[in-house]
């Protein structure tokens, strides 16, 4: 189908939030079904034989990718964090209703001591910056998972309508490493996403991060890594600047501002 919503970079919040109001009139039950069955398929045909897992974050996109990996008979996962750096009302979300085969890697290392001596990984608004990221937190995380397991073929829920990169000509490439990644949802459509999750998941989305301020283009992840600003991490969650400003400056700068 054609996406009624541009690539997340380009998109609003508010394009998202109407297709989800409207989910049922952009994507039938009947089409999520064939949707799903297709991807299943997919997902069995490659995955025969192997000893696979799946990524899990606990947004929309990691949501549709459990319900087709459980489908498949998939239920491995890992769920790659720091829970210093992230809000807690989530993690309250993630424990309640975390895939039944979730296994959690905490990097650590990633804590508030930290960030505030690496100042620059705070609210990044550069694309290497959410690189350095991604290989501080999944990557590093998946490959410790990988190697505790011996798993070596990982499936992810990264899409093409997101900007990501799924693999050359096809939704599987191999890493120089010799681990093979796999996104059988690759060239779903945000609209596709939504309608598994609502149709088949229960509407059950942390709706404490997509309920907030640009919940739905900003989704899941540690509160530093979100391209936000004090204020927007103090809307969610006062405790979480009040937590910071113990260790960075500009959280203390923050709350001494709005008391002001």
């Amino acid at each position: 189908m054609r996406s009624t919503i541009p690539r997340k970079q380009v998109a609003r919040n508010e394009d998202f939030a109407k297709a989800w109001q409207n989910i049922e009139q952009l994507v039938s039950r009947d089409e999520a079904l064939a949707l799903v069955a297709s991807t299943v398929n997919d997902i069995k045909q490659k995955t025969a034989g192997r000893y696979v897992a799946y990524a899990w974050s606990g947004g929309k996109d990691s949501l549709a990718l459990q319900y087709v990996c459980e489908q498949a008979g998939i239920h491995r996962c890992v769920f790659c964090t720091s829970k210093a750096l992230e809000y807690p009302a989530f993690l309250q979300w993630v424990y309640q209703y975390h895939p039944v085969g979730m296994t959690t890697v905490n990097l650590g290392d990633l804590s508030l001591r930290w960030l505030a001596d690496h100042p620059e990984m705070l609210f990044p608004s550069e694309a290497k910056m959410n690189s350095r990221w991604m290989d501080k937190l999944q990557y590093a995380g998946q490959r410790d998972y990988c190697e505790r397991t011996g798993i070596k073929f990982l499936i992810l829920g990264r899409r093409s309508q997101d900007g990501n990169f799924v693999g050359r000509g096809t939704n599987i490439y191999t890493t120089g490493d010799g681990h093979t990644r796999y996104n059988p949802i690759a060239h779903w459509t945000h609209e596709q996403v939504m309608a598994v999750i609502h149709y088949f998941m229960h509407d059950n989305l942390p709706w404490v991060l997509y309920g907030s301020k640009d919940g739905w283009t900003k989704g899941t992840g540690l509160w530093p890594e979100r391209e936000y600003s004090w204020q927007e991490v103090y809307d969610i969650d006062p405790h979480v600047v009040m937590a910071a400003s113990v260790y960075i400056n500009s959280a203390r700068q923050f709350l001494t501002s709005i008391k002001q």
